[in-house]
Order: structure tokens, then sequence, then C-alpha cells
């Protein structure tokens, strides 16, 4: 079970890689959504969580199935479900009766979505 520990002055923060679904950028904060619906806020930018979460993996020996998008935000694409162009956002969902939203500018969002449907057809057996 990949994971990290984050540690604070006055407190320690386990952050359970399997469920979470987003991490986003608020300032020098970083908050994590979990796909069950909990939240969670550290004292750090999003660049040291990206790599804790490269190191969770690294340790647990398995590929990560997170992508950075823009500046603000670190998604799973475990629980990707859908990318919309037109509302510049990307639903994550458990798919039984959970989902987050995630507003992501054009630029991002166009890329990454013609970078989902390239490994889609690339992964393709005609």
């Amino acid at each position: 079970m990949p994971r990290f520990c984050y540690y604070q002055r006055d407190e320690l923060t386990i952050v359970d890689l399997d469920w979470l679904a987003l991490a986003k950028a608020e300032g020098n904060y970083t908050i994590f959504f979990y796909i069950g619906g909990e939240k969670a806020t550290i004292t750090t930018g999003i660049s040291h969580v990206e790599a804790l979460i490269r190191q969770g993996y690294a340790v647990a020996g398995t590929p990560s199935p997170f992508v950075r998008l823009g500046r603000s935000c670190i998604i799973n694409e475990n629980y990707l479900s859908k990318i919309d162009n037109v509302k510049q956002q990307i639903v994550l969902s458990d798919f039984v009766k959970r989902h987050i939203i995630v507003k992501v500018s054009k630029p991002v969002i166009r890329a990454y979505k013609e970078a989902i449907r390239s490994a889609f057809v690339n992964n393709t057996n005609h």
C-alpha cells in the first residue's frame, strides 16, 4: 500500500495514496481530497507533495497513477471518469456514488485530454 508520512511541528499526517483523489495547492498549503469525501490540509507546497507521492510509490515498488496538472493540482488517474473541455473540468469518481470536480485551465485540459486519448488509442488491441 503506497503512502507517505508528513510531519509538522504539532502533528503527523499519514496519507494513504490509494484513497487520495486530488491534491490541490492553496498558497503555501496543500489540501488533500480523498475519494470517500474526507479532506486534510498540510503546510507545504504542491511541489513537495509531488515528491512525497513519488517517494511513496518508489518504496511500494509500483507505478504512480498521479499526474500533475498545471501549477495547482495533482490528480489520481485511477479515479478519472470524465474530461470536459467546455466546462473546463475534470471529474474524479469512485464510480459508485462519490465524485470530485476539478476546474482546470483550457490549455492544460486540452493537452491532458489529448494525452489520455492517445494513451487509450495506443493501448487498444485491434
